[in-house]
């Protein structure tokens, strides 16, 4: 576990520390595209730069690591209805009846499989209750 982080500050910063313009109630953060900025305004809003730093050991524990941004959990795509049947993609089918996109096309050829639906002229689908129907009929 790290106990300690050494950070290199800029001396326009620790300037603004030493004057007290920048106390304990500031925002001080270290940001990939602005730099520094203190309490949401960039650090060359206060003074000119400088490349001397000056080294400032900080404890842990009052260090907060920034929040990682919150990730949208997935969301299961529900199939669509037409009355009360559900209306499946070439994906959802597959998996009804676990079977590959492949096979599925040779099952279309089949008579006794259902006709899937056409969709935007270039998509399509199947009604639930006739693939339904057709895993509950008897097998010859």
């Amino acid at each position: 576990m790290i106990d300690e982080i050494r950070i290199s500050v800029p001396p326009e910063l620790v300037r603004l520390i030493r004057s007290g313009a920048v106390d304990e109630t500031s925002r001080v953060s270290l940001e990939a595209r602005r730099g520094w900025v203190i309490n949401g305004r960039p650090l060359a809003e206060f003074s000119a730069g400088s490349v001397v730093h000056e080294h400032f050991d900080i404890d842990v524990g009052e260090f907060v690591p920034p929040r990682p941004p919150e990730q949208p959990r997935p969301v299961e795509p529900q199939p669509a209805r037409i009355g009360q049947a559900r209306v499946l993609t070439v994906e959802q089918v597959c998996d009804l009846l676990q079977i590959s996109p492949s096979t599925l096309l040779r099952l279309r050829r089949n008579p006794d499989f259902p006709k899937p639906l056409e969709v935007g002229g270039r998509g399509i689908r199947w009604a639930s209750d006739g693939i339904d129907a057709w895993v509950a009929r008897p097998k010859a």
